[in-house]
């Protein structure tokens, strides 16, 4: 009987908790990849490649908690917002992992050996979505809180495109200088898949959005 209720009863505080940890995964990530690129010319070779699957083991650790909040939705009849939007939660904080491996393993692929200042000011504006992502997963229960972390993200999410502009804008004004083909279509793709990040914030706060309107 005891069993029954407890499966009947809303377990809010299993699904805020289990996003808030995986939101601190993703935080560990791009505190890993904010260090290989901040410092990447500095770095050896072996220790880029070290970082690199330091972010690859947390890629996989976020994706059993994703696994977790999918398998607890599954599981439970009464949940504390719609289904669909805990769903949609996870999902991004997921992606936003898997492109932070990804990127992060194209630098070595590519076998990049400067990083233009361009990508390192996307990734540094990609890190406050990170951190904001995070701080919203730890307050899903205060509704004028992720009215604030929308606005925010919002805000980074344009910020990003200026970031974008200049960055393939100069990219291509360079192509016959200073970058031959191979150069112009490497660097594209990694500004590219760091436009994603900013991307996936908006989004996170659409989600959010979701939520304040369903609840507020």
């Amino acid at each position: 009987m005891n069993r029954l209720i407890q499966f009947l009863s809303p377990r809010e505080h299993r699904f805020f908790e289990l996003l808030a940890k995986q939101s601190a995964t993703v935080e560990k990530a791009s505190d890993q990849f904010s260090e290989l690129l901040e410092n990447y010319a500095k770095l050896s070779a072996p220790k880029r490649e070290s970082i690199v699957r330091e972010i690859r083991k947390l890629e996989i650790e976020g994706d059993e908690q994703s696994g977790a909040v999918i398998e607890l939705l599954n599981k439970t009849l009464v949940t504390p917002y719609d289904r669909e939007d805990i769903h949609a939660l996870t999902v991004v904080l997921d992606d936003l992992l898997d492109l932070l491996d990804e990127i992060a393993h194209q630098l070595i692929l590519y076998r990049v050996d400067r990083l233009p200042p361009h990508l390192i000011a996307q990734a540094r504006a990609a890190r406050d979505v990170v951190v904001i992502v995070r701080r919203a997963c730890h307050q899903l229960e205060k509704l004028e809180e992720l009215k604030r972390r929308c606005r925010e993200l919002y805000r980074l999410e344009h910020e990003g495109d200026r970031l974008f502009e200049r960055a393939i804008g100069d990219l291509f004004l360079n192509a016959g200088k200073k970058n031959g083909v191979l150069e112009l279509v490497k660097y594209k793709d990694l500004y590219e898949h760091v436009e994603k990040l900013f991307n996936k914030g908006k989004d996170f706060a659409d989600t959010l959005q979701s939520i304040v309107v369903k609840h507020g």
